[in-house]
């Protein structure tokens, strides 16, 4: 099966289901199955520890056999689960939650979601794949995950960042890291954990990835993306939890007292403008105590001064946000004055409107880093860097390329990227707005006022010429009235 004959049995399946389940609903216990699926053959040709284990009874084969019953229901897909979860490990517990959700659901309503899980089952079970070759499994992963990104439409439900957003971000951070040492990832809101992935694909040989999300999906998805793209369970550390609410992750140290787990890569993309709790005592937190508090009713600081917090003295951290970070006053421009101050501020680059399907605003990477050499801010304009999709804006290849390459050269490239000095950023007051920094302005082209009278000239003769020659054809039709011919000669007059 083909990757559009796999798209258009889904869209069948959606189609029959509506009212019953939502299509993200349905590519959720898609890539569950397909995760399911990928651990049994995994087992069958593994003699590792892998942290699980699936008995012979809820083998594949044995969950097909079962499935193509008429008796097959819901109770068979749980007795699976549960059993799995005993045989797994902490890590792998209860990642297939969104299988057996379902302790809210009507009778019929059941009755329906058995019906299509049996169909779907038999789908996965389509897909071509072996012990020894799973990557058709993989590439099928991959594109669900895609698709949900393409497909999803409301902000608060996104966990998806676009995948061309998610390369640019990669290629950034990872262009600081040293190949030849262990990366270590960090996101705070890690979703669906295609940012913290595509890192780890662009970094370095041995790669240990922290991720944290309160949304407890979210997690389990990222642990499936992790561990079906080839990494380890044993270097993922994925937590369900508000990162805001309560720090995480941290270590102790050898006078017994905790602190911060620091990394060389922090990439995250947190929700736009959250409303969260900035209580008085905030103001102690560790995390914000040298900076400020970010206003109650936007946390985009507040997640940028999280992550910062968690990266060590040679890491590279780049975060997502709304385009506002950069000049909006109160709070938020203490804060910015902080950070530079603290030569903390590496890049900004702004990018397009439109990126993104559950919001049209333009947004910014902002860069950062606590080692700079010097105090200067590399300022780029990407927000023309891209080409019209049918449903958003895209970054193509060519645009990322340019991106990344004037980042790492760190090169002033005319109505495109500024390298601004110390003296210019206090003359803007800290108002980090690009285009303070970065002139866009095309000049029009210059007029020929000489052609232009010459234009007119020739113009008015036209005219001249087509208005006689409208005149005698008016003269040459008879009237049949004297008001008719009262009409015909005031039109002629007006010609002249």
């Amino acid at each position: 099966m083909n990757n559009s004959e796999f798209v258009n049995q889904i869209n069948q399946l959606v189609d029959e289901h509506n009212g019953y389940e939502s299509p993200e609903d349905i590519r959720s216990y898609l890539r569950s199955l397909i995760f399911y699926k990928y651990l049994d053959l995994k087992q069958q040709n593994s003699d590792e520890v892998l942290g699980y284990e699936i008995k012979p009874e809820f083998s594949w084969k044995s969950i097909i056999n079962i499935a193509s019953m008429k008796t097959f229901s819901l109770k068979d897909i749980d007795k699976a689960i549960k059993d799995f979860d005993t045989n797994s490990t902490h890590f792998f517990t209860g990642i297939f939650g969104d299988l057996i959700r379902n302790s809210h659901q009507s009778q019929q309503q059941s009755i329906n979601k058995g019906k299509l899980m049996a169909e779907l089952i038999k789908l996965v079970d389509s897909i071509d794949s072996s012990t020894t070759d799973t990557q058709k499994l993989v590439d099928t992963f991959n594109q669900l995950i895609s698709l949900s990104s393409e497909n999803i439409r409301s902000a608060s439900d996104n966990i998806y960042t676009p995948k061309d957003v998610t390369d640019l971000l990669a290629r950034i951070v990872s262009a600081n890291i040293n190949k030849q040492e262990d990366t270590t990832i960090y996101d705070m809101t890690c979703g669906s954990g295609s940012l913290m992935l595509t890192v780890g694909t662009k970094a370095s040989q041995r790669t240990t990835f922290y991720g944290e999300d309160i949304n407890i999906s979210a997690c389990n998805l990222a642990k499936m993306n992790l561990i079906i793209n080839g990494y380890n369970y044993k270097d993922i550390t994925l937590r369900v939890g508000d990162s805001l609410d309560e720090d995480w992750p941290d270590t102790v140290n050898s006078d017994g007292q905790k602190e911060p787990q620091t990394f060389n890569a922090v990439a995250s993309v947190p929700p736009f403008s959250l409303r969260w709790n900035n209580s008085d005592d905030r103001a102690n937190d560790p995390r914000f105590v040298s900076y400020g508090v970010a206003p109650k009713t936007k946390a985009d600081y507040a997640f940028l001064l999280q992550g910062l917090y968690h990266l060590n003295n040679e890491g590279t951290m780049v975060i997502l946000l709304p385009h506002g970070v950069l000049f909006r006053g109160a709070k938020e421009k203490m804060i910015r004055k902080s950070l530079l101050e603290k030569n903390e501020i590496d890049a900004i680059i702004g990018l397009p409107a439109g990126l993104f399907n559950s919001t049209s605003i333009p947004t910014v990477i902002l860069v950062l880093k606590k080692n700079k050499k010097s105090k200067n801010v590399l300022f780029i304009d990407a927000s023309k860097e891209f080409q019209r999709g049918k449903k958003k804006n895209i970054l193509k290849e060519s645009n990322i390329r340019k991106i990344v390459q004037i980042y790492k050269d760190r090169k002033e490239l005319e109505s495109f990227s500024h390298l601004a000095n110390w003296e210019e950023l206090v003359k803007n007051d800290f108002n980090l707005n690009i285009p303070r920094y970065v002139d866009t302005f095309v000049p029009e082209k210059s007029v020929n006022l000489h052609k232009v009278v010459e234009d007119l000239e020739q113009t008015n003769k036209d005219i001249k010429k087509v208005q006689s020659e409208l005149s005698a054809l008016l003269e040459s039709f008879p009237s049949k009235s004297a008001k008719d011919e009262e009409r015909k000669k005031a039109i002629i007059k007006s010609f002249d």
